[in-house]
């Protein structure tokens, strides 16, 4: 990464890398990771920092459990505006764990913890789909 690279830079990195894959699957998680890595040096909001665990959980570099364990050591991204957000994320990393009940639990959470009524509605949706 040069020195030039910048947030909108590698912001949009990480969208082309969505952009270009041509299946979900078949994203370049880890190329998506190292990005964030550096959106999260010059940028760590807490947005950043969420976006690149949920990055890292997708990864087979490292996967799941490794990003649920460093979601877990960030307590503050619960917290705040992103608090449904990363409970959320953590519904997503616990149904790619194999565990269901508990990514239902936090998927309760997550909605519990929102009050904007599209992002309650969208995480209805996915509850009533089967989780995340």
């Amino acid at each position: 990464m040069a020195d030039g690279d910048g947030r909108y830079g590698l912001q949009a990195g990480i969208a082309g890398l969505h952009a270009i894959a041509p299946t979900w699957e078949a994203t370049d998680w880890p190329a998506i990771v190292r990005l964030y890595d550096g959106l999260v040096r010059v940028w760590p909001s807490t947005s950043a920092r969420l976006g690149r665990l949920v990055a890292l959980g997708h990864s087979p570099d490292a996967g799941p459990e490794v990003a649920l364990a460093a979601l877990d050591a960030e307590p503050d991204l619960f917290v705040g505006p992103l608090a449904s957000r990363a409970h959320a994320a953590r519904a997503e990393l616990l149904r790619l764990a194999g565990d269901g009940a508990g990514s239902e639990v936090e998927l309760r959470r997550a909605i519990g913890t929102t009050d904007d009524d599209r992002t309650r509605r969208s995480l209805l949706r996915l509850l009533a789909a089967g989780g995340v």
